[in-house]
């Protein structure tokens, strides 16, 4: 996986300027947020119950900044 010369010392406004040099860099596959089916949730519970539920407090809301602390 390496660059053409001429693109290794470039800055990234002039790659965006330069619509050929954008495609001939390597792409990033795209990141895709785990979301676990009832069916994988069961199979997890069934393994560690206890970890599954570690920590979680069920009267909470769901909000991604109570979850994460």
């Amino acid at each position: 996986m390496g660059l053409n010369p001429s693109l290794m010392f470039q800055s990234p406004f002039s790659l965006l300027a330069d619509g050929q040099a954008v495609s001939s860099l390597p792409r990033m596959p795209a990141i895709r947020e785990l979301q676990l089916s009832p069916q994988m949730i069961s199979i997890l519970e069934s393994i560690e119950p206890q970890v599954v539920y570690s920590g979680y407090d069920n009267s909470q809301p769901e909000l991604p900044h109570l979850l994460l602390n």
